[in-house]
C-alpha cells in the first residue's frame, strides 16, 4: 500500500509539471518564432491544458461551402480588419479570456458576430459603452478597457443544446448556425456586468483550472438591464464554411470581416511568444478555436493573423501569427462566418 501511495504522488507530481517539462523541450529561438515562459499556465498538467481545446473538429453535414476568392494577383500582400473598418477597432481590438472551460468555439464566434454586425451597421456601435454605474465597480476582472459592443459567447456555450457539449467543446459551425436561427444577445466578459448576458465562468487561479460544469442556460438579462432578453437579440442571415484556400478566406475577410477558424494545438503553441508560428511540435492537445482578421508577411513568411482567449498575457498580447498557405495544423480546413444583418438596432453596450 505504501509503494502505492508513494508510486501515486510521484505520477501526480510529475503531470502537475507538464508545462514546465514541455516549456524546456520547446524554449527559445524557432526560424520564424521564439517561445516564452507563460507564468498564467505555471505547473500546469496536460489534463489542465486540454480543457482549453474546446473546438469539436471536422465538417458537419448540410453545411453550405462559400468558394468566392479573389485571383490571388489582386489580394493585397497584408490586411487588417481593423484598418479597413476604423469605427470597428474597439471592437475587433477586444481580447477575451476563456477562462477553464472548452469555450473557445463560442468565444471566437462571439468574436466574429461582434465584428460584422459593427460593419454591417457602418460602424453605427456606439463607440463609448454606457454605463448605469461606475465602470471601476464592476471591470475589476478585465484587463483592457470595454469594447463598444460585445456579444454574449456564454449564451451560445450553455444554450445551444445542439453545438457541441458546452465546455466539453462544440462546432464552430454550430454556433454561426444558432446565431442565424435563435439570435444572440449582447454580453461583456466576466466580472464587467456588461451586456444582456456577460460571461459567468471565473478567471483560473494560480493553481490552474479544474474541469467544471457548463453554466446553466438562462433565457433572461442580468438584474437591471434595460431591454428583454428577446430584444436584445441579433441574428445573422446566413451562415457557411469557408472554402480551404487562402485566397478564399482571404476574399471573405477581406469583404465581411472576421472569420473563426479551428485547428489541432500542438504543445509547442502553448508557449509562443511572437513572430510567425510555422511547426506543430510535440504532444496534440486537442481542437482550439480562434478569431482570423486578416494576414501579411514577415521575413518572407506568410501569415495568417489570429486573436486567441488566452487573455493579453500570452502571445504577441493575446494575439499570434501562424505560417499561412500550408494548412499548419489544419488552421484553413475549418473556417466558418455568418453575413450579419444590417439596419440593426440597440448597438451599444450597456453596462
Amino acid at each position: 500500500m505504501l509503494k502505492l501511495a508513494i508510486f501515486c504522488v510521484a505520477v501526480c507530481y510529475a503531470s502537475a509539471g507538464f508545462f514546465e517539462e514541455s516549456y524546456e523541450r520547446f524554449k527559445g529561438d524557432h526560424g520564424t518564432w521564439q517561445a516564452r515562459y507563460h507564468t498564467q499556465f505555471a505547473g500546469w498538467s496536460v489534463d489542465q491544458l486540454k480543457l482549453l481545446m474546446g473546438a469539436k473538429l471536422g465538417k458537419r453535414a448540410g453545411v453550405p461551402v462559400k468558394s468566392e476568392a479573389m485571383v490571388e494577383a489582386s489580394l493585397p500582400s497584408s490586411f487588417d480588419c481593423k484598418n479597413k473598418w476604423p469605427k470597428c477597432a474597439g471592437v475587433f481590438n477586444y481580447i477575451k479570456d476563456q477562462a477553464g472551460c472548452g469555450s473557445c468555439w463560442a468565444v471566437a464566434a462571439s468574436n466574429v458576430i461582434a465584428g460584422r454586425t459593427c460593419i454591417a451597421n457602418s460602424g453605427s456601435i456606439t463607440q463609448e459603452p454606457e454605463y448605469s454605474v461606475n465602470p471601476l465597480t464592476h471591470n475589476v476582472f478585465l484587463n483592457e478597457p470595454v469594447p463598444p459592443m460585445d456579444f454574449s459567447a456564454e449564451q451560445i456555450l450553455s444554450c445551444c443544446s445542439w453545438c457541441g457539449d458546452g465546455c466539453q467543446g462544440g462546432y464552430p459551425i454550430d454556433a454561426m448556425r444558432y446565431w442565424c436561427w435563435n439570435g444572440v444577445v449582447t454580453g461583456g466578459w466576466y466580472g464587467s456586468n456588461c451586456g444582456c448576458y456577460p460571461y459567468g465562468v471565473p478567471p483560473c487561479p494560480p493553481s490552474g483550472c479544474q474541469e467544471g460544469p457548463t453554466p446553466r442556460c438562462k433565457k433572461s438579462c442580468r438584474a437591471g438591464y434595460p431591454r428583454s432578453y428577446s430584444a436584445d437579440k441579433h441574428y445573422c442571415s446566413d451562415h457557411y464554411e469557408i472554402d480551404s484556400r487562402p485566397s478564399a478566406i482571404q476574399t471573405e475577410i477581406m469583404n465581411n470581416g472576421p472569420v473563426e477558424c479551428a485547428f489541432t494545438v500542438h504543445e509547442s503553441f502553448m508557449h509562443y511568444s511572437n513572430g510567425v508560428y510555422s511547426s506543430c511540435d510535440g504532444q496534440e492537445l486537442g481542437g482550439h478555436a480562434v478569431t482570423n482578421y486578416g494576414w501579411g508577411v514577415q521575413n518572407g513568411v506568410p501569415y495568417w493573423i489570429f486573436h486567441n482567449s488566452w487573455n493579453v498575457t500570452w502571445g504577441l498580447q493575446g494575439k499570434f501569427l501562424i505560417k499561412r498557405g500550408v494548412d499548419l495544423c489544419g488552421i484553413e480546413s475549418q473556417c466558418v462566418a455568418g453575413k450579419a444583418k444590417g439596419s440593426d438596432s440597440n448597438l451599444k453596450l450597456v453596462c
